[in-house]
């Protein structure tokens, strides 16, 4: 109880009575302890999940969602001629991202996923009337993504479709919707990050809509420029371009990079951003499908589709 009731804030009485139940139990062993690092055995096992292969044959695998760091690049105009080969470039650094694939998997194989609708359905409400009068024609409820045309729509052209070879499995769209703004992260200062959220169509919204059911899911966080230099390009607080820009182009032009270059070079920034998140394994999963086992046992095939993205100036 000492341990508990001190140290970090962060321990909730949930989670302690799973590490006490752990430690009531046959698989815990004392002796596995002995030389035990936390830092290490945990950039032990990054390096696993990152060394493992996605399967190419649609046999599902244990999900993986580890963050992954990646460089940006851009094509820079200079005013100049070029030819394809030879265009100027820019690398950005610090996109940090997770594998959309293994997201998906994770996401779709929770318990939490028993209450997912995996079949799209109308909901038509009646109004309640005595029985000595006409009873009205009922009312389509729109409410929800899964109950939606868009979805009635995208599950017909899914079905219509030639199925993988060989496979009988049922065939589902996930319905994907997307979030991304910058975000403040005090009242005092400037510290602030630029997160990609996704969340599920197939999950209702009265439950995506608790922070606590985990619904949310970070899949990446966009390179922001840092405080130190933000005035030499620009106030603007969604600024994305890191400091060093500025020095490359005034090496590459002789002068600083005008308002119009900076807008180029932000939305190729974000076209670059979505290039890499949208990588062979999602372009794959989103022709041929995802085989994933389902909290209620069963194997389905998934199907990505994007139904909802809201973003802010920068993105569009």
């Amino acid at each position: 109880m000492d341990w508990m009731w001190s140290g970090s804030a962060m321990k909730s009485i949930g989670e302690v009575t799973r590490l006490v139940d752990f430690l009531k139990s046959d698989e815990f062993n004392k002796e596995d302890l002995k030389g035990f690092d936390l830092r290490s055995e945990t950039a032990k096992y990054d390096k696993f999940l990152e060394s493992r292969d996605v399967p190419e044959d649609g046999v599902p695998s244990s999900p993986r969602d580890g963050w992954k760091e990646s460089e940006i690049i851009i094509e820079v105009p200079d005013g100049k001629p070029h030819t394809a080969n030879n265009i100027p470039t820019f690398t950005v650094p610090g996109l940090h991202h997770r594998s959309f694939v293994e997201v998906l998997k994770s996401a779709v194989a929770d318990v939490s996923a028993r209450s997912w609708h995996y079949v799209p359905f109308r909901s038509l409400w009646s109004t309640p009337t005595s029985s000595d009068q006409p009873q009205p024609p009922p009312q389509r409820v729109y409410d929800e993504i899964f109950s939606s045309d868009a979805m009635f729509e995208a599950h017909k052209k899914l079905q219509e479709q030639p199925p993988e070879p060989g496979c009988t499995l049922e065939r589902v769209v996930l319905s994907l919707m997307f979030w991304s703004d910058s975000t403040h992260l005090a009242n005092f200062g400037t510290m602030s990050l630029w997160p990609l959220y996704l969340f599920f169509g197939n999950q209702s919204k009265w439950t995506r809509g608790k922070p606590r059911t985990d619904s949310c899911h970070h899949m990446a966080y966009i390179p922001k420029v840092s405080n130190n230099h933000r005035n030499k390009l620009q106030t603007h607080h969604r600024q994305q371009l890191p400091d060093s820009f500025h020095d490359f182009y005034v090496g590459l032009t002789g002068d600083g990079p005008s308002a119009d270059v900076l807008t180029h070079c932000r939305r190729g920034l974000m076209h670059a951003v979505w290039h890499c998140l949208l990588d062979e394994d999602f372009l794959h999963a989103y022709e041929h499908g995802i085989v994933i086992m389902c909290p209620d046992g069963v194997l389905r095939r998934f199907y990505p589709r994007f139904f909802t993205y809201s973003a802010d100036y920068p993105e569009k």
